[in-house]
């Protein structure tokens, strides 16, 4: 996987890919993260919703 345009939007995520982590690791950080953005997109609509 070596595309380099991506390398400086998101260093962060292109630093655990080039770890020494298995696919499966990988795929759990990725789980996280979009449960994570998930939840934080939820709250966001409840407070502008009550805001509103």
């Amino acid at each position: 996987m070596k595309d380099t345009n991506l390398k400086p939007i998101m260093p962060g995520v292109w630093g655990h890919v080039e770890s020494n982590k298995t696919p499966e690791e990988l795929k759990q950080g990725l789980k996280e993260l979009e449960m994570k953005l998930e939840n934080l997109l939820a709250y966001w609509s409840n407070v502008r919703r009550d805001n509103a």
